[in-house]
């Protein structure tokens, strides 16, 4: 039984991702930031520490337990760190380090790293993005996750470690919160719930790839028991492949739904990437030929369970 720590585990991917790594058979601890009595409910039976991780150090003895860290959380959000750019590089560039080499002395070998699909490739004329491709991201945020992963790499090549990043797409499903500010699926679907209006930024050309999160977990979880850190190598899209418009998820959250949307349209950001689609052919070659669901399945599902829940 591998043994797995989890900060920002009680998030909204990181509660799918502890239950998935529970249930295929990993001991895991989550680790977040939350009081006791606010963590998700199916996390119970599972071991929780409360701590601020970049405040606080882990325990070494908690660590030294470890056969793998994975690392969910950050400082800020694409939008945000816009707004306050020496925060992500003064917290999360920084805590990143330490805690390699916390690692390091521990003798822990192997991080997994969420970085971003989203952010880090930038505006590309290509219809799919593939791993080996140039880099521009176009805010700070993504500029941050392209260093954290290079760091991770660097630490691979020098020192043997064995870690690994996880390039992902726009996840959505049970758990995510429309109050964080990211996720258009949860966004659109909440606000038509709740009589809301959706604010929208251009007049919704943008297309990105969007990933149920069980989907998203269940490829993390399989690449990381089937994947080799190679140096460089390690990095790995999770996506679909797939990409919509956001006017193409409207539409289909009001279709979902049955109802239609109060839309007010805003001027289009200058950080927001015009396209944004995830080649999955590497990961897929490692783990086989994972079928996601469609959107308008995944939707259809989470918009159930939104619903089962009021």
């Amino acid at each position: 039984m591998k043994k797995c720590l989890l900060i920002g585990g009680a998030g909204f991917i990181g509660t799918n991702l502890s239950l998935c790594l529970a249930d295929a058979g990993y001991e895991v601890t989550v680790c977040d930031f939350v009081p006791q009595e606010t963590v998700p409910a199916a996390l119970d039976g599972l071991k929780y520490v409360r701590m601020n991780y970049f405040e606080q150090d882990i325990e070494d003895s908690l660590l030294r337990q470890q056969d793998v860290v994975v690392l969910l959380i950050s400082s800020v959000s694409p939008n945000s760190s816009m707004a306050n750019p020496e925060i992500c590089y003064g917290k999360d560039v920084v805590r990143l380090t330490q805690l390699l080499e916390q690692m390091r002395r521990c003798g822990v070998g192997r991080l997994v790293f969420v970085s971003s699909g989203g952010t880090v490739y930038g505006n590309q004329d290509a219809l799919c993005l593939r791993e080996d491709m140039a880099t521009y991201p176009i805010n700070h945020y993504g500029i941050m996750k392209l260093t954290q992963e290079k760091i991770l790499f660097m630490y691979n090549e020098l020192y043997r470690m064995d870690n690994l990043v996880f390039r992902l797409a726009n996840p959505y499903g049970a758990g995510q919160k429309k109050a964080s500010g990211v996720g258009a699926v949860t966004a659109f679907l909440r606000s038509i719930m709740d009589g809301e209006k959706i604010y929208l930024y251009g007049q919704g050309e943008s297309v990105r790839d969007y990933i149920h999160v069980k989907d998203a977990v269940n490829m993390m979880r399989l690449c990381m028991e089937k994947g080799k850190a190679e140096n460089t190598k390690a990095l790995y899209n999770v996506g679909t492949g797939q990409g919509h418009s956001i006017m193409e998820v409207l539409k289909m959250a009001e279709m979902v739904t049955g109802k239609t949307a109060d839309v007010v349209f805003l001027e289009k950001r200058q950080f927001d990437v015009a396209r944004n689609v995830l080649d999955i052919t590497k990961i897929r070659s490692l783990i086989g030929d994972y079928a996601c669901m469609d959107l308008g399945a995944g939707m259809k599902k989470y918009y159930d369970e939104l619903e089962g829940a009021v």
